[in-house]
């Protein structure tokens, strides 16, 4: 079985790291598709997948691509080869734009296909509390003719290098909201805004529409980041009820950025996935609460005698983001994602490969060697070399170190056991321990 990953797209980070690593393809001066198509038909139980673009410019002509490829596939035999897409946004959008429209065209296309050929890669961790329709409703997830052709994979963002800023020690001291704001599709956002509008003082709105915002993401000046890097705290929520199973790009930005990630309460089990842990890398905000409880929250956030902690806060975070939540992170749990969940095996990188290797060798070795039996030799009458059985593993540990000599240093030696094991092995070591009891009395 063979997997190939289709590059109908601008190469990112993410993407440069995968294309490194599994096959792709890419047919640049296939305008209709033709050659694309003729590579589907000439092939044999192969696993392709479309990318949707994580991160970047030209939606337009990427949806218009998927658009056609889509209704070409659905008119083509694919007999034993699956393909996969990615839907980088899992809902409708509003139908007041062409390219909405084609979003929308996009998703019901795939989502109302019976072919099993013809896979989603859902970026939700599971349909819990997604709402459907079949009226191309905003927000709500189109109805599915085969819940078999969905599978999930919620890691599809990560923190980008233009998002790594350098950690501002002298923020706006007040709370930043970012983002579109609407009741429906952004109900905490549409929330902190009222509250922006009657205390300014406390809170900040950053107005863009989604194409304002690429460009302030993608200019020469960084301006997007540099903009959520100048504030002390940047909100975040979840969009059409998805808190909990949708991670939006702009959790990675903030956190990457070096200002406080505000979390509103109920996503937090979206952290949870990523590793990220309340109050060492983000604090939480409840909206289900009244005026004066979420009032009380912000000024205390904001107040100097928490500075310091909040200052902790945004720095375990940031650095948190950068180390973990990179495109690395995205990559192996992609890589890990193809391997159970399309190709049928577990994936494992040099790192997991080279480990498994060298536990196969000191199983080998125990197995073949008689370390276990030297350990449980009698000194005197019923007086054995030790208690502690597992111990015998560092005499086969020197067997495959094939250094002239080695050093072992043990900090609490208790009766020598361990030392006394190595000194029985053939290869040289020079044993030094420390401990600062005899006999179990302290001397």
């Amino acid at each position: 079985m063979e997997f190939i990953f289709n590059t109908k797209k601008n190469h990112y980070e993410f993407l440069n790291e995968i294309t490194s690593k599994i096959k792709s393809i890419d047919f640049p001066d296939d305008t209709d598709n033709k050659k694309l198509l003729s590579f589907i038909n000439n092939s044999n139980d192969k696993k392709i997948i479309f990318p949707f673009q994580l991160v970047g410019k030209d939606y337009n002509k990427l949806y218009n691509f998927y658009f056609n490829i889509i209704r070409q596939l659905l008119n083509t035999n694919l007999r034993n080869n699956t393909c996969y897409f990615f839907t980088n946004d899992p809902f409708y959008l509003n139908n007041k734009t062409e390219f909405c429209i084609t979003f929308n065209n996009v998703l019901n296309l795939l989502y109302k296909n019976a072919n099993e050929n013809i896979k989603i890669i859902s970026p939700l961790f599971s349909l819990t509390n997604v709402r459907f329709s079949d009226k191309n409703e905003p927000g709500h997830f189109p109805l599915l003719e085969n819940y078999n052709n969905v599978v999930f994979f919620p890691y599809i963002h990560y923190c980008y290098k233009l998002s790594q800023t350098s950690f501002n020690s002298k923020p706006i001291q007040k709370i930043l909201l970012s983002g579109a704001v609407a009741s429906e599709g952004y109900p905490d956002r549409f929330k902190l805004q009222f509250l922006a509008n009657k205390y300014p003082q406390y809170i900040d709105q950053h107005k863009l529409s989604t194409e304002q915002r690429d460009k302030e993401t993608w200019s020469a000046n960084n301006t997007y980041n540099v903009i959520l890097n100048s504030y002390l705290v940047v909100f975040y929520s979840g969009v059409y009820n998805t808190d909990n199973n949708f991670i939006l790009l702009k959790l990675y930005e903030i956190l990457g950025s070096g200002a406080l990630l505000l979390l509103e309460k109920k996503s937090q089990n979206i952290c949870n996935s990523l590793g990220l842990i309340e109050n060492k890398h983000y604090l939480t905000i409840d909206f289900n609460e009244d005026e004066f409880k979420v009032m009380y929250r912000i000024k205390n956030i904001l107040n100097v005698n928490n500075a310091n902690h909040i200052l902790n806060v945004r720095r375990e975070g940031m650095e948190f983001c950068h180390k973990n939540l990179n495109y690395n992170f995205t990559t192996k749990k992609f890589l890990d994602f193809v391997g159970k969940k399309i190709c049928g095996y577990v994936y494992m990188d040099e790192e997991e490969n080279e480990l498994n290797e060298l536990k196969l060798q000191i199983s080998n070795e125990i197995k073949n060697g008689n370390s276990l039996e030297l350990l449980n030799t009698k000194i005197v009458d019923d007086v054995y070399k030790s208690c502690h059985n597992q111990i015998h593993i560092l005499y086969d540990i020197r067997n495959l170190l094939q250094k002239e000599k080695c050093i072992y240093v043990e900090i609490g030696a208790w009766l020598g056991d361990s030392a006394s094991l190595l000194l029985n092995n053939d290869h040289k070591t020079d044993i030094y321990c420390i401990d600062s009891f005899h006999n179990n009395y302290i001397v």
